[in-house]
């Protein structure tokens, strides 16, 4: 299933997550906005994280970006399960 959803982050930026998720786990993503990365690594650091594990599993308890919480990116992942019809 192919995912996209765009929010405005808790400390005000726009974030747009597009991903494909198959089950539980996420195939693919790419994270786009207006929210900066205060180290250099910490948007690959977040994929691998994401791709390696369920989920329901993923801490992304990250440092490195300014005007986004990783973990809002994993919300917005996990309402898209939520929001997929049951097969």
């Amino acid at each position: 299933m192919e995912c996209r959803k765009v929010f405005r982050s808790s400390k005000g930026k726009t974030v747009i997550v597009r991903a494909v998720i198959k089950g539980e786990r996420v195939k693919e993503i790419s994270v786009t906005g207006d929210f900066f990365l205060e180290e250099e690594g910490a948007l690959e650091e977040l994929k691998s994280r994401i791709l390696v594990l369920p989920l329901k599993d993923v801490d992304l308890n990250l440092k490195g970006f300014l005007g986004l919480d990783p973990q809002e990116i994993r919300e917005a992942l996990l309402s898209c399960i939520g929001d997929s019809p049951q097969e």
